[in-house]
């Protein structure tokens, strides 16, 4: 019981502590590149936070079980657009300008989209996975384009070399360290908060049905968590929901794409018509809240977590077991 706690400890500590170098080094890094926190979270704060539900979506491909993954990338999205913006709302209000409402957020409904026409048939197949992970490249291409128009010194990479040639290139490095140590802290304090979150539900006879829902979708999605609430504390604006928006874009065509070219996904009619509904009616509503004044107010963020609590709830009934 004591090792479970201090794996949950330590799983709690790596986790604030990365999400403080993570949000620190984005800072400096919009600094040096002169582009918005916004750019910042859509792009490397989204793929590095998403790094666990790509090691287990890989990991259960290669172990036979690419279902697990698939169902983690809906359950993550679904905590990603209800807990993460909800939790960041609550700490502080979260903005979000027009254009982002306009530009970015139709890329998670064309991404969620996709993926449920390609799996309509039952399957996501290689195929699917390459045309997938393709879809993902040109929207990257589409960031990064938007990334030089951005900014206001020429393009990213002129930027480097002035700055180099000023003798900067140390500030540079340092933002990338902060940011990579701290992404690291975040997986590897997801995975300790996860495997004694799981070794606690398990001494106490819950199903693994019921630690998968909950628990497996929790700890790939604590890094979004953490850097949320330690990014709405020092009020920095806009990098949460770059990080939502680029985080579920990555995961629904990148993370399963890649996973479906490992090992083709069975997809269940339950998903398609349960879950998959579910899910953009939540992205739907968190997306009407943002419109409703351009922020996100403490009482819409509980309303979020909420609409989420009521689908545990749910799950949890619909489940004919809950204890082993």
């Amino acid at each position: 019981m004591w090792q479970t706690v201090l794996l949950l400890i330590i799983g709690a500590g790596a986790l604030w502590k990365g999400a403080t170098y993570v949000v620190d080094g984005s800072i400096r890094l919009a600094r040096f590149f002169n582009v918005s926190m916004l750019l910042i979270g859509l792009t490397i704060i989204a793929i590095g936070t998403s790094l666990p539900e790509l090691w287990v979506g890989i990991f259960a491909a290669l172990d036979g079980s690419p279902a697990l993954s698939f169902g983690n990338i809906i359950g993550a999205g679904m905590m990603n657009m209800c807990v993460v913006l909800g939790i960041g709302a609550i700490v502080s209000p979260v903005k979000i300008k027009a254009s982002t409402l306009r530009g970015e957020i139709p890329f998670v409904f064309l991404a969620i989209a996709l993926v449920w026409l390609l799996a309509l048939d039952g399957v996501v197949d290689r195929f699917d996975g390459i045309l997938l992970v393709i879809s993902y490249c040109a929207l990257f291409t589409i960031i990064y384009i938007q990334a030089r128009k951005e900014d206001a010194h020429g393009s990213i990479w002129q930027r480097v070399g002035t700055m180099v040639k000023k003798g900067k290139e140390g500030y540079l490095f340092r933002s990338i360290m902060l940011i990579t140590g701290g992404i690291v802290l975040l997986i590897v304090g997801g995975k300790f908060a996860v495997s004694g979150g799981s070794a606690l539900a398990e001494s106490w006879g819950v199903a693994p049905l019921i630690i998968g829902i909950t628990l497996v979708s929790v700890g790939t999605v604590l890094p979004e968590i953490i850097t949320a609430v330690v990014s709405s504390r020092e009020h920095v604006e806009n990098l949460n929901v770059g990080s939502v928006i680029g985080g579920m874009v990555f995961n629904f065509l990148f993370v399963i794409g890649i996973v479906s070219i490992i090992r083709e996904i069975s997809v269940s009619q339950t998903l398609l018509w349960r879950e998959f509904p579910v899910l953009i009616a939540i992205v739907l509503l968190a997306v009407s809240l943002l419109r409703s004044g351009a922020t996100l107010r403490r009482w819409e963020g509980a309303v979020l977590i909420g609409v989420y609590v009521l689908y545990i709830v749910y799950l949890l009934i619909a489940t004919p077991s809950i204890f082993v």
